[in-house]
């Protein structure tokens, strides 16, 4: 854990020696991306964790108020509780069936997303602009069920 302080560290100080042509950025959002998605949805009595999202973003400037860069996320959410579900059995005597099913959900998502912003007003301790991106999500997710 010390060694990625200290290499966070370093990038975050040589970055400054290159204040003029580079930017790097870390950044973290206790807000989800998977909690927006989820927010008014039923989730079926299971309960749901979000770690928020972790974000690094790069950019050049090729102008004094033109940059190119990337962005890259991982945001992370597990869901996890009892279903209880039931049907009728299709054979005699008929009868309603009841299920209990222990569910656990991991998904994780890296996003990657070439950038180009302009920024329209740039003082000493202020800047606004614009910036344009287009991103690509890879999933990575696992899931558990025990029935009961």
């Amino acid at each position: 854990m010390q060694k990625w302080l200290s290499l966070l560290l370093f990038c975050l100080l040589s970055v400054a020696t290159f204040a003029q042509k580079n930017e790097i950025k870390v950044m973290y959002s206790p807000v989800s991306l998977h909690r927006m998605d989820n927010w008014g949805r039923d989730l079926d009595g299971l309960s749901a964790k979000y770690t928020g999202a972790f974000m690094i973003e790069y950019n050049r400037y090729i102008k004094p108020r033109l940059k190119l860069g990337v962005n890259i996320v991982y945001d992370h959410e597990k869901v996890s509780g009892t279903k209880t579900d039931g049907y009728i059995n299709p054979h005699p005597p008929y009868e309603w069936i009841t299920t209990k099913i222990k569910q656990t959900n991991k998904e994780g998502w890296f996003f990657f997303s070439p950038q180009v912003g302009y920024e329209y007003i740039q003082k000493e301790n202020f800047r606004m602009g614009s910036l344009l991106g287009l991103s690509m999500a890879l999933p990575v997710s696992w899931a558990t069920d025990t029935r009961g």
